[in-house]
C-alpha cells in the first residue's frame, strides 16, 4: 500500500475504545511490530505517536503529542499518560520486533516502557547481509520492490526555503500511513528473514547481538 494513497487498513488510534481493542489484539499476537514517530532523531526528543503492526499489510498509529503549534495539540489524540499506561503490559510481555531498536527503546524508556523486542532488522541486515545500505526503505525495496516514501515529501518548500522536517508538526491524518508503513514493513522483513533463515532467533551471534543492544541504546 503506498504511502501517497489512503490505506484503509492502516488505522488512526484516537479514542479509549479504540485503543482498548488495540491492547487486545497485541495480547493476542505472536509478534508485534513497533515504531516511534518522535519530535526529532535527538536522544532527548520524545515520542509523538506510536507505530505497530501484527499482521502484514495492516497497522495502527497511536498519535500523542503532534502540536498544530508551539503548546496546542491537534485534536483526536489520547493523553499520552493513558496511551502509554494501557500499552505498557503488552508491548513488555509480548514479542516485539523493530528497526533500529536502540533508537526507539530509548524513546519508550522516557514513557515508561521497557519493550520487549526479541529481533531487529536492522541487525540482522548486519549480521547476515552484504547491503550497501541496511536502512530500512532500501531493504524493503530490495527485497519487495516497493517505494516507500521519504518522511521529506510530507513537508512542502516554501520558495527557496527548504522545510522544516518535524514529525509533531504534522497532523496525525497527515502522518498515519507514512508512520504505519514503518511497522507494517518491518513486521514483514522480519518475516522474509525468518522464511530465509528459520533457525535465526537460537543463533548465537544473533542473541549475543539482542543482548547488547539495549546496553548500547542506553550508554
Amino acid at each position: 500500500a503506498s504511502t501517497h494513497e489512503f490505506n484503509e487498513d492502516y488505522r488512526l488510534v484516537t479514542t479509549e475504545q479504540q485503543l482498548d481493542a488495540l491492547c487486545d489484539e497485541l495480547m493476542a499476537s505472536e509478534l508485534i511490530a513497533v515504531d516511534t514517530e518522535t519530535q526529532g532523531l535527538e536522544y532527548d526528543d520524545l515520542i509523538v505517536g506510536v507505530c505497530l503492526s501484527t499482521t502484514p499489510g495492516t497497522g495502527y498509529y497511536v498519535p500523542v503529542r503532534h502540536e498544530e503549534y508551539e503548546g496546542v495539540l491537534y485534536p483526536n489524540q489520547l493523553p499520552s499518560t493513558l496511551v502509554f499506561d494501557r500499552l505498557k503490559e503488552s508491548l513488555e510481555t509480548r514479542p516485539c520486533v523493530g528497526h533500529n531498536i536502540k533508537f526507539d527503546q530509548k524513546m519508550l524508556w522516557k514513557d515508561g516502557i521497557y519493550c520487549n523486542f526479541v529481533a531487529d532488522t536492522l541487525a540482522i541486515a548486519k549480521l547476515f547481509g552484504q547491503y550497501p545500505s541496511n536502512g530500512l526503505k532500501f531493504l524493503v525495496k530490495h527485497h519487495f520492490k516497493h517505494e516507500m516514501a521519504a518522511l521529506e515529501s510530507l513537508f512542502k518548500s516554501t520558495g527557496n526555503r527548504k522545510p522544516q522536517i518535524r514529525p509533531g508538526i504534522l497532523s496525525p491524518e497527515e502522518i498515519c500511513n507514512y508512520a504505519v508503513e514503518d511497522a507494517n514493513w518491518t513486521l514483514q522483513l522480519h518475516q522474509y528473514y525468518l522464511s530465509a533463515m528459520p533457525s535465526l532467533h537460537s543463533n548465537r551471534l544473533f542473541n549475543l547481538e539482542m543482548q547488547l543492544l539495549p546496553c548500547v541504546g542506553e550508554i
